[in-house]
């Protein structure tokens, strides 16, 4: 459980990060690719400290060789970056059209898309405990949902401005919940098919590919780098990927069928008492009945709930 809980602290730590960055001036695209280049540098440092050590795993016949995990946990990796980097953008566009609140719970919410397919594609443990807990999760995110106040000028007629705002915000969030769940069903993947040994070439090869995107996107958009995007995103760069180390960390301990539930309600809560601290952003009762269930799930999901 040490894994699942330092996960959650250094995802939360991204959000807030990036929320910080988002109130300062800058461009969030720019430190947003800043983030990746540092990430990638960490992941090049622990490649060249552990190596990549391919020794056999628990995987499936086809992939039992050294050389073939190499190349799964490489191709993971890079399909995993483009998608780290492509979601980034959609969820700073979530962020304009529906609000940070909004999409960070709609976007963790997609825990319930892993915990599914590793139930049916790798016999995840599930009982009926468990799946109350999955029965849960969206309840808990739909009551910790802040309050959307439209702008003056937004609200006009349901086919005017305002309904297409509402359509847009429905299909960016679609879009980053959808993103979300197939970038955790990878990362379980390649813990299904490479295994621990080969984690130092996943993460190089994820945080590389997510690097290249990051810096060709903001070419050929010309946007500049300003030093305030460098100084966000560097903290940005090391909390994601003690994120993604702890995640994959955490995998190997507990089954996704109980890591991913847990997790994400523990961010979207931790994060709401966070924001609440910080900034003094009111946490309703509604909010409140949120967490309760959230903490509800986090007990159903625990490890020995048989």
């Amino acid at each position: 459980m040490v894994y699942l809980f330092l996960q959650v602290a250094t995802t939360v730590l991204f959000q807030l990060l990036l929320r910080f960055g988002q109130m300062r001036r800058g461009n969030a695209i720019a430190a947003g690719a800043v983030n990746y280049v540092v990430a990638a540098l960490f992941a090049l440092g622990r490649f060249l400290l552990e190596g990549s050590q391919a020794a056999p795993t628990s995987s499936p016949p086809s992939l039992a060789s050294s050389e073939c995990g190499l190349t799964v946990a490489v191709s993971l990796g890079c399909l995993n970056g483009f998608l780290f980097a492509s979601h980034l953008l959609v969820v700073l566009a979530g962020f304009e059209v529906a609000g940070v609140g909004v999409t960070v719970a709609v976007t963790t919410s997609s825990a319930v898309i892993p915990v599914l397919v590793s139930w049916y594609a790798w016999s995840g443990p599930m009982n009926l405990l468990r799946w109350a807990a999955v029965g849960l999760l969206p309840v808990a995110m739909v009551l910790m949902r802040p309050r959307q106040v439209p702008s003056p000028r937004e609200e006009t007629s349901r086919d005017g401005p305002a309904g297409r705002l509402r359509w847009k915000a429905d299909a960016i969030l679609l879009l980053s919940f959808l993103m979300s769940g197939s970038v955790q069903t990878i990362h379980k993947a390649f813990d299904v098919y490479a295994g621990a040994p080969l984690q130092p070439a996943y993460h190089l090869s994820l945080f590389s590919s997510a690097a290249t995107c990051g810096l060709i996107y903001a070419g050929m958009r010309r946007i500049p780098l300003e030093r305030t995007d460098a100084w966000v995103g560097i903290p940005l760069g090391l909390a994601n990927t003690l994120s993604l180390f702890f995640l994959l960390r955490g995998l190997q301990a507990l089954p996704a069928t109980v890591f991913f539930p847990v997790s994400s309600t523990a961010v979207i809560g931790l994060n709401l008492f966070l924001v609440w601290l910080i900034w003094g952003e009111e946490i309703t009762r509604r909010q409140l009945a949120g967490i309760f269930i959230a903490m509800a799930v986090v007990g159903l999901a625990r490890p020995g709930s048989e």
